[in-house]
Parts: C-alpha cells; sequence; structure tokens
C-alpha cells in the first residue's frame, strides 16, 4: 500500500529557484514578474523581472485592486476591463493586457501588495501556475513579517547600525525562502 505524505507529516519542502521571479514568469508565459508593496500612494516593486520601472502611482495599479480580495486576481485581458484600459501601462509600453497576481498578507490577514505575473499578450493560466503565485505570495508575506518582528525586537532605542546589521542577517536568514540571496535587501524601504 502507497502511502503519500505532505510536507506537513515532516518531509523537506524543495528551495525554490534561484531565479523564482524569472521561472514564475515563464511559468504563465509572461516576461514580467514583480513582487509589489501597495502603499499609500505609490506602488513599489520590491522584486521585479522585465518591467521598466520600480515603481509607479497606485491610482494606475493592478495590484491596487488584487489587494482588495484574498483570492488572485486574473484578468486575461486587461485592454478589455473598464478598471485597467486606461492606465499608462495599457495604452502605452509596455502595452500591459495579461494580468495574475495573489495577494501579499500579513499575519493579520491584512494585504500588503502581491506577486504577479504580467505580459503584452491575452492569456490564460492554469491552476499550477495560480498555485505558485499564491506559494510565493505567501512566502513574501512570511519575509516581511520576519523584517517587521526583527525592527520591533530590536525596539526604538536601536541605532541604525544596529537595525542594519540585523536586517542585513535577517535577509541572509530567508535567502533560501525567497530564493534570491540579497533580493530584497537592496529595495526594501526601511522599516
Amino acid at each position: 500500500m502507497l502511502s503519500i505524505l505532505t510536507p506537513s507529516e515532516g518531509l523537506p519542502k524543495p528551495p525554490p529557484h534561484p531565479r523564482e521571479i524569472e521561472r514564475l514568469a515563464s511559468l504563465c508565459g509572461t516576461p514580467f514578474g514583480t513582487v509589489t508593496l501597495v502603499q499609500e500612494h505609490e506602488q513599489f516593486f520590491l522584486g521585479n523581472e522585465g518591467m521598466p520601472e520600480r515603481s509607479g502611482d497606485r491610482n494606475e495599479a493592478i495590484c491596487a485592486y488584487t489587494i482588495l480580495q484574498h483570492d488572485p486576481l486574473v484578468v486575461e485581458d486587461v485592454s478589455k476591463d473598464d478598471r485597467f484600459a486606461h492606465y499608462a501601462t495599457v495604452k502605452g509600453s509596455p502595452h500591459l493586457r495579461f494580468y495574475a497576481g495573489a495577494p501579499i498578507l500579513d499575519r493579520n490577514g491584512l494585504p500588503l501588495g502581491s506577486v504577479c505575473a504580467l505580459g503584452p499578450a491575452s492569456r490564460e493560466i492554469g491552476a499550477g501556475p495560480l498555485f505558485t503565485l499564491q506559494r510565493l505570495a505567501a512566502m513574501a508575506g512570511v519575509f516581511l513579517e520576519a523584517r517587521r518582528l526583527a525592527v520591533e525586537l530590536l525596539g526604538p532605542g536601536a541605532t541604525a547600525t544596529a537595525r542594519a546589521r540585523t536586517l542585513v542577517r535577517l535577509d541572509d536568514v530567508m535567502a533560501p525562502l525567497i530564493g534570491r540571496a540579497n533580493g530584497f535587501r537592496r529595495s526594501l524601504p526601511e522599516a
């Protein structure tokens, strides 16, 4: 009799690919992939493969709609969706058509941003790539919560040097989880 064990029953989980965002974009058949924080007035790309900018106006952020729900948002052709058809990235370069994004949630279930795949061609997305987006979003949520916790534990009296050392060490510890050594350290705004 064959017994199937899940990772929660003691099997180790495989690490993500070293170029996970590229792989994800490729997995979805898109040239662009981002890990995005949605802030009050802008979206900031923590991780970015292929998109020309590192941030953008929240008023033209598809990810701002992704954070309004707990399930992934998939738009097979954003140029035909009244919410997005007027966006500069749809009407002009990079001429986005496809978007699939999963919300990044904190430990309280509040959305912080999204992990998404985008591209200039309309398409459908299968269950496998959609599941991968959700897993990547969950990992990003864990990483951001760990950074927030490290800053809280250091307390308000910590020096900037102590905070920086702690966050660098945390990034090194979390690198296998996110699959990109030093990927967030250079681009994440100070907590």
